[in-house]
């Protein structure tokens, strides 16, 4: 961010003058001598994609392009508008006809209040403990209570590290 950038060719050679010249201009470090639109930058990008005149550029060939007639191209053209349609409606059918999703939240209990983070609860399949980390980041320890009544135990006390 604080240095010019290297100019595009440094890395590929084949691209042309005319665009690493915008490209670098679209790269300039001061916005002021940057394109200030995307509709300021149209036109010489344009200028680039299409030589004057619209001729095609030398040493490309003309693409020839063969439609398709008669049965097999409606047939396609028809059943396309008709799949889209279906699946449209469908889409439209479902979000019409759709329940909201309820959030009910059961009963609250405060376990703890302790000073610091708390993460990663599990409560026991009985629901009469549950167990968690708790402390400063870098140092947590796993830590073990009944939901209703004594205090939290320190399961990994006096063991070095993150639990």
């Amino acid at each position: 961010m604080s240095e010019t950038p290297e100019p595009v060719t440094d890395h590929r050679q084949a691209v042309p003058p005319a665009l690493a010249t915008i490209v670098t201009k679209c790269l300039a470090k001061r916005p002021a001598d940057r394109w200030q639109t995307a509709e300021e930058l149209l036109p010489q990008l344009e200028a680039l994609a299409t030589p004057s005149g619209g001729i095609t550029p030398a040493g490309t060939a003309p693409i020839e392009i063969t439609r398709r007639t008669g049965r097999r191209a409606n047939t396609g053209v028809v059943l396309t508008v008709a799949a889209i349609a279906l699946i449209g409606g469908a889409a439209v059918t479902m979000l019409l006809n759709r329940e909201p999703n309820l959030i009910v939240v059961g009963r609250q209990t405060l376990l703890t209040n302790a000073p610091g983070l708390e993460l990663d609860p599990a409560i026991s399949p009985d629901g009469r403990t549950v167990a968690y980390a708790a402390g400063p980041i870098g140092s947590m320890h796993i830590y073990v209570r009944q939901v209703i009544g004594e205090r939290e135990s320190d399961l990994t006390a006096g063991l070095p590290g993150n639990h």
